[in-house]
């Protein structure tokens, strides 16, 4: 009946575990298809609510008052910065006298015109003096809403970054000259930022600091938006989860294809939602929609080039054509066509602080976060009914549950642990050097060192709790898998749309009991592809947000710096848990049938 030689204490042991294993109920006994498949048709209706709810934004009102941007001045004004400041780094020399040159054009235009002097790291880390110029025209109105220009002023030596961004902070003042005495009821902001290249330090300042007395409530930012030839993309991703209204950037859109911009693109899909889950943004708009000012970025950049191949002439390097005025003008024309709406009309539609746009409709952000919710009932009804009749037979997962739970409270005390780093600066945010594309920036032990020790003292907690002597049955199972549940309720309380962190694993995880006849490396398999909800963040931060192999170290700087918040942090603290207590399931089930078949043998 037992191995031939086996110790006593060997033999009663495996007797244990078979009288055990009789006893216990089966998960795939307990797990029916009938409540996951009556769950899927609840999640029909917020499905059907998601596609009725899409609208298309309307665009404001065309304003009757006649342009009068001017293409060519504000390509003189682009060629005389690039050529007078060629290196406008940020803390140079040139940076200083290109702010002041600004700063008289301005003042030329009737703005009121002040300085903010801040401190920042450049693109090198090193952290020196920044201006921003900001040019005031105070509205008629009885609101202090204020609509603001923004511009890039610095450069990445050596200069002279003629489209990047000389060309932006062209078209600035000769939008001052042009919008100063036509837009009267609502308050103008002219800002000169510094520090575009070192992840818009100046638009951050900017944002903190406003022109006293106004509300920034809507604007444009320009970048690259001189050389024709390649695509101006709509930015519009902002800080805490947030975009500027719809009805704004559709204004925006609809009036740079009135005046003839074809290449008009908003970001992709995947661009779009790797905003929504972990926002690590680009851009001068993104601290300003943060705050809620609906700013929408107009950006011809191209990634990679050269500051000193963007001169204002051609040809040049490649297939970069030369700086247009034509361009210039057309988008000139559309900005203050645009300013005039935002004027003299109503207030742009508001469709949420969070969408998805497409070409002309837009997914709601509440309809998105409903249909993800809906998405947890399929396995929520299945993990009911299966605890119901689990209890019936005696099974007791709430013995696991209470082990996942508190294995999981020592790995989030290693999150936390990352999170005071990313506080006291020993993490760098997503604001500081190194910036994208010039590496991660995390070291190894920053996330495994908190990480392993959290996680051992979590260990050492769960095996002081009273263990479930059904080692593999339906109570372990069931006890891992619906823990899953409070992981999706921090990931829901912390950013709603980071329910995609658990959604899968929920799904998948109901396949293993009935991979029971598998071997075990089958089955760890099915508890791994409950990672693919993380996994297909980090891969949206690769190749949508453009982080490529850096993509794991920006998802840790995101953890460290609260853009992943701290409860959906937590929630990967249990999702870790739980596979954990499933892979130990898996190893003891096979290592039971391995126990079965040397005592059949």
């Amino acid at each position: 009946m037992f191995p031939e030689g086996a110790p006593r204490e060997r033999r009663s042991r495996i007797a244990s575990v078979r009288r055990s294993a009789a006893r216990a109920p089966r998960a795939a006994a307990l797990l029916r298809p009938g409540p996951y498949r009556a769950g899927w048709l609840v999640v029909l209706v917020p499905a059907f609510v998601l596609l009725v709810g899409a609208r298309t934004a309307p665009a404001l009102p065309r304003s009757s008052l006649p342009p009068t941007f001017d293409g060519a001045q504000a390509l003189a004004a682009t060629n005389e910065l690039a050529e007078r400041f060629a290196d406008r780094s940020p803390g140079s020399a040139g940076d200083r006298s290109a702010a002041s040159w600004i700063a008289e054009r301005l003042r030329a235009s009737g703005a009121t015109v002040s300085l903010q002097h801040f401190r920042a790291p450049d693109a090198n880390g090193r952290t020196v003096p920044m201006i921003n110029v900001l040019g005031v025209v105070t509205g008629k109105g009885r609101s202090h809403d204020a609509l603001v220009f923004i511009a890039g002023r610095d450069d990445l030596p050596p200069g002279p970054g003629a489209n990047d961004n000389g060309s932006g902070t062209g078209a600035l003042v000769e939008l001052a000259r042009t919008l100063v005495g036509s837009v009267t009821q609502t308050s103008l902001v002219f800002a000169s930022v510094d520090g575009t290249t070192a992840e818009s330090a100046g638009a951050r300042e900017l944002a903190r600091h406003p022109p006293g007395g106004l509300r920034l409530r809507a604007g444009v930012a320009l970048r690259a938006v001189g050389r024709p030839g390649g695509p101006l993309v709509l930015r519009l991703s902002g800080e805490a989860h947030r975009l500027p209204a719809a009805g704004w950037l559709r204004t925006i859109e609809q009036a740079l294809r009135d005046e003839g911009v074809q290449e008009v693109r908003l970001p992709s899909l995947g661009q779009q939602v790797a905003a929504l889950v972990a926002p690590v943004v680009h851009g001068d708009q993104a601290a300003l929609v943060g705050t809620g000012a609906a700013v929408v970025g107009i950006d011809g950049s191209r990634a990679g080039q050269s500051s000193a191949a963007d001169t204002s002439q051609g040809p040049l390097l490649g297939d970069l054509k030369p700086l247009s005025a034509d361009l210039l003008g057309r988008v000139g024309t559309a900005t203050q066509l645009a300013a005039l709406a935002f004027d003299t009309g109503p207030k742009p539609a508001s469709l949420g602080s969070t969408y998805l746009v497409s070409s002309d409709r837009v997914l709601r952000g509440w309809t998105l976060e409903l249909f993800l919710v809906a998405l947890l009932i399929p396995p929520v009804f299945a993990l009911i009914d299966a605890a119901a009749r689990a209890r019936a037979r005696g099974a007791r997962p709430a013995i696991t549950a209470r082990r996942v739970l508190w294995r999981a409270a020592g790995l989030a005390t290693g999150v936390f642990a990352i999170r005071i780093l990313g506080a006291t600066g020993a993490l760098p945010d997503t604001h500081s050097p190194p910036f994208a594309g010039d590496g991660g920036g995390v070291a190894l032990w920053q996330v495994v060192f908190p990480l392993a020790l959290g996680g051992a003292c979590g260990a050492l907690i769960a095996r002081r709790l009273p263990a479930d002597a059904d080692t593999v049955g339906a109570g372990r199972y069931l006890g891992a898998h619906a823990s899953l549940l409070v992981a999706a309720a921090l990931a829901f309380a912390g950013n709603a749309y980071l329910l995609v962190l658990v959604i899968p694993a929920l799904h998948l995880w109901l396949l293993l009991p009935a991979t029971a006849r598998l071997g075990a490396a089958a089955r760890a398999a099915v508890v791994l592809a409950g990672w693919l909800g993380p996994a297909a963040v980090i891969a949206l931060l690769a190749g949508a947000g453009g982080f490529g192999v850096d993509a794991p170290a920006w998802f840790v700087r995101l953890i460290g710096d609260g853009g992943i918040p701290l409860a959906a942090s937590a929630a990967l603290a249990i999702l870790a848990s739980a596979t954990i207590e499933l892979l130990w399931v898996v190893v003891a089930a096979g290592g039971g049938t391995r126990t079965g078949d040397s005592a059949a043998r």
